[in-house]
């Protein structure tokens, strides 16, 4: 189109000389119309081929500006889906992460409930124990120190009885003593006691007392004269052993072993069956074997 446009613009033009020239030479009026209206003619197919181009070209170029205006409409849609949906799925992701995390939390509180709950039963379990076990036990407040002392029945009631047992204080809910052990001798004679020594079952254990030996006392009354000796110590946890098998034995025999004599006697079942019961209160208040 452009090039047909060109082509009649320069035959306009080749027309418009050869008319000039004509006048010029003075050539004959025929020729002058000729030229003329062949001019006209030109003129008017340049005109129109030229409107046309620029018809062609507004055309074209509203159709590129339609088609731009369609394909950024179009991409513009595009972009705002995608932007709805990122919207969308950020939403999701947000609403499922708060809901994981409010089922988390449930959890740890039911799971926090739970081992409270748990723990509250096996204190109360614990306390139970303690409370039965100590129920067993005659006890002695001294008001001074604060101290709830802890013993069996069946353990001597005064100093010039001969026994063996144990025993343990309580202080504001707390073993303050560990496991304690008595052993006490009376007779019409002293054995000056230095050490003690225990068979069980076969096998030999040892309660040293120290330099000067078991503690001693006589009776002032006439008329129920007598010494006693005794000894008294806490016990370490290789001790404590040791009165767990003793407690669990056959046959024990206790040695009283003194610089001039000696005296064995044989532990009793009841002896040994006290002794349980106050190594089972004992452990049961907490005190450690």
């Amino acid at each position: 189109m452009a090039f047909l446009v060109v082509i009649c613009f320069l035959a306009f033009i080749t027309l418009g000389i050869i008319g000039i020239v004509s006048a010029i030479r003075k050539k004959p009026a025929k020729i002058k119309f000729i030229l003329s209206l062949l001019s006209f003619i030109l003129m008017i197919v340049f005109t129109v081929v030229a409107g046309n181009s620029d018809s062609d070209k507004t055309l074209q170029t509203a159709d590129t500006t339609t088609k731009t205006s369609t394909n950024s409409n179009d991409n513009s849609t595009t972009v705002s889906a995608e932007a709805q949906n990122d919207a969308e799925q950020v939403k999701a992701d947000a609403e499922a992460k708060a809901a994981a995390e409010a089922e988390a939390k449930k959890k740890a509180d039911a799971d926090a409930k739970a081992d409270a709950e748990k723990k509250e039963k096996e204190a109360a379990a614990i306390k139970a124990k303690q409370d039965a076990a100590l129920a067993q036990m005659v006890k002695t407040v001294d008001e001074v120190e604060g101290i709830t002392w802890y013993q069996d029945k069946e353990a001597p009631k005064y100093i010039n009885e001969n026994g063996i047992y144990a025993y343990f204080g309580i202080k504001d809910g707390q073993i303050t003593s560990g496991l304690r052990l008595k052993i006490q001798y009376t007779g019409d004679s002293w054995i000056f006691i230095k050490n003690y020594v225990f068979n069980i079952d076969g096998q030999k254990f040892e309660i040293d007392p120290g330099f000067m030996g078991a503690e001693r006392d006589m009776s002032t009354d006439i008329n129920s004269p007598g010494v006693w000796e005794y000894h008294d110590e806490t016990l370490n946890k290789s001790q404590i052993k040791m009165l767990t098998q003793l407690i669990e034995s056959e046959k024990t025999i206790m040695r009283l072993e003194g610089d001039q004599r000696k005296e064995d006697r044989t532990i009793s079942a009841n002896q040994k069956a006290a002794l349980k019961r106050v190594l089972d209160a004992y452990i049961a208040a907490g005190g450690e074997v």
